[in-house]
């Protein structure tokens, strides 16, 4: 092999393929000989290096390429692929150090990229999806640049889509780096709508108009650790380092900061009507906006005190000021879980039935997670305490 990348002519590249296929049939043999399964001595001895158009379902850097220190680039545009769209594609990945939950399965290339380059040297350099610098589900990966790469540059298009998918994204370079604790990288960003390639093209050359920003942020590798990869202007980082200093309470992001509770659904809406069948829509006249697990304050006249305290004050973002509640809430929410014993909640039960279908089309519903009379998603109940 390193013989035929030498090669000048067709005719010695030609010889070298044929001595290369001669060889890689008598270590065939020779793997069964000595004991391998006969399916993995057959996937390594047939694995052709010339095929271009070839794929395997196994690697190894130099049996395939003659790399035995790392290489010296790896490029290319990773697969977007989160969990929650193909359950199926993470089959086998769970175990990896590299995986979590919420996360996109090309944080996994970006990591195996950095376990494959050469120390000190080589390069990682993919165009892949923007949100990874603040994404919960790629908190591994940003600690597996800080602690193994330098951040080279990061170009961000911001909400201008490369992509006919219409993934925001940008082109990130690092380099398999451990030597300093402390640098500074080039960052260019756009900002605002109304993106175009013209756009796109100032910001490579680095000139400048309203949507482009350049920065020059400085990375400790101590300091970012566990850390989202947030970058301001050196203006505007000044005066947030002055907030920072003088902040009297940090919020905990795995207690303080979450999605609100995703009821599915909260009122009938037109798409969810179209679910319930017709008799049922007659019989108990449900129209589009009637509540499902959001009813009025009061709705339900008749409840045993199990399902009394189910029954949970709802405030919408509009009923609430900078500092008070404005007004009494007008809603309730009911607050079944799996953790509620379905038994002596007979009226509530009564009540979710008539919309039954919508529920059971849930995604968790038919995974056999739910029943139709849970809340899609619940939150932990520490958000709903009363603290002092």
């Amino acid at each position: 092999r390193e013989r035929h990348f030498h090669a000048t002519t067709r005719s010695q590249k030609l010889a070298c393929k044929r001595a290369d296929r001669k060889l890689r049939r008598a270590l065939a043999t020779e793997l069964k000989h000595i004991g391998m399964p006969t399916d993995d001595a057959e996937k390594i001895a047939h694995w052709d290096p010339y095929d271009q158009n070839a794929s395997a379902d196994w690697f190894d850097s130099e049996w395939m390429f003659g790399i035995t220190d790392g290489f010296d680039v790896v490029i290319g545009n990773p697969p977007y692929i989160k969990e929650y769209t193909f359950k199926d594609a993470f089959d086998g990945l769970r175990e990896s150090p590299y995986y979590q939950g919420k996360m996109d399965i090309w944080y996994m290339f970006a990591c195996k990229g950095l376990d494959i380059v050469k120390k000190g040297e080589g390069l990682v350099t993919f165009i892949a999806q923007n949100n990874w610098v603040t994404s919960h589900g790629a908190s591994k990966m940003r600690n597996k640049v800080i602690k193994d790469a330098q951040i080279l540059s990061l170009i961000d298009f911001g909400s201008f889509k490369v992509f006919k998918s219409g993934i925001q994204t940008m082109i990130m370079i690092f380099r398999k780096n451990i030597n300093s604790d402390s640098y500074s990288f080039d960052y260019r960003r756009l900002h605002g709508q109304d993106l175009n390639i013209n756009d796109v093209v100032l910001l490579f050359n680095k000139d400048n108009n309203s949507k482009t920003e350049y920065l020059t942020p400085t990375i400790s590798r101590s300091e970012y650790t566990g850390r989202t990869l947030t970058f301001s202007n050196s203006e505007v980082e000044l005066i947030l380092e002055k907030i920072s200093i003088k902040g009297n309470f940090r919020l905990n992001p795995n207690k303080e900061v979450a999605q609100g509770i995703v009821p599915n659904p909260d009122v009938i809406g037109k798409s969810n009507l179209n679910k319930i069948p017709e008799h049922k829509v007659i019989k108990y006249e449900i129209k589009k906006g009637d509540g499902v697990f959001v009813v009025p304050k009061d709705f339900f006249k008749q409840l045993n005190d199990y399902e009394k305290d189910l029954l949970k004050p709802l405030y919408e973002p509009n009923d609430l000021n900078r500092y008070f509640i404005k007004k009494p809430n007008s809603k309730e929410i009911m607050y079944i879980t799996k953790a509620n014993d379905e038994k002596q909640i007979p009226i509530l039960l009564d009540h979710l039935e008539k919309f039954r279908e919508i529920m059971d089309a849930r995604r968790e519903n038919k995974n056999g997670r739910l029943n139709y009379y849970h809340l899609h998603w619940s939150r932990d109940e520490y958000f709903f305490q009363t603290r002092t």
